[in-house]
């Protein structure tokens, strides 16, 4: 008999980031942030599980507290990948999703495309995700990470600056918002967590990078809607807004 293939979303959630301390459990409405990303993900049809991967006790008490499975890492993790890695060394699986736990609104269906995406093409190791804009203040704001890509969709450069920059002005112009979400064969991902960083990760303070400077490709799944991310305490007033009005 064929063993079927197992993918899981891990989330990996800390307390003390260095843009908004206490994200994870600051409230959008009644629920915490790490809660609508739960929740949202737990929505997606084709991951067999979700875990949150966290260095703080309040959290994964929240977490387990709303039904959902949390396990503690190291608070001295470097990024979230790091964190998702520790995590799996306790887990079997072929596939990982690396979920950013400050995409509370990321349609479930976008991780359905993008595990559907990797299982296509034996060849993928990485697959990711973005949206297009026309907003200029967003292809500005350094906490928005923008994506350029070749033909066939993968990734040339992913930078907080503006790119491309046109240089002349165009009423075309347009950019890629990359979004918080990563699909990933797991004996890559324990690969790459070994690697070290990067120059230009350390410069951008994108762990993506990393991959591409590897040599690695990552293939950008180009959607239509993408929500929002938490990135600042402004951005959780958005989100508290959105969620009134909604």
């Amino acid at each position: 008999m064929v063993r079927k293939m197992k993918t899981i979303i891990v989330i990996p959630e800390r307390y003390n980031s260095e843009r908004f301390p206490g994200k994870p459990l600051a409230l959008i409405g009644t629920k915490p942030v790490v809660l609508w990303v739960c929740e949202s993900a737990s929505k997606a049809k084709r991951a067999d599980e979700l875990i949150v991967a966290t260095d703080d006790k309040r959290i994964k008490e929240v977490v387990v507290n709303a039904g959902f499975t949390a396990v503690m890492t190291s608070c001295e993790h470097l990024s979230g990948t790091d964190r998702i890695a520790e995590a799996l060394s306790t887990l079997d699986c072929d596939v990982v999703v690396n979920l950013q736990g400050d995409e509370p609104f990321l349609n479930p269906e976008i991780i359905d495309a993008l595990i559907d995406r990797i299982y296509s093409d034996p060849s993928l190791l990485v697959v990711t995700a973005a949206v297009e804009t026309t907003d200029k203040t967003e292809a500005k704001d350094p906490n928005i990470v923008k994506v350029a890509v070749d033909k066939e969709n993968k990734a040339l450069y992913f930078s907080r600056s503006m790119i491309p920059y046109y240089r002349n002005g165009t009423e075309n112009e347009k950019w890629l918002k990359h979004l918080g979400i990563y699909c990933m064969k797991k004996q890559y991902l324990l690969e790459f967590v070994k690697m070290g960083q990067s120059s230009l990760e350390k410069a951008e303070k994108l762990e993506q990078l990393r991959i591409l400077e590897s040599g690695v490709d990552i293939y950008v799944q180009k959607v239509k809607c993408s929500g929002f991310g938490i990135d600042t305490p402004e951005d959780l007033k958005k989100a508290s807004a959105f969620i009134e009005n909604r």
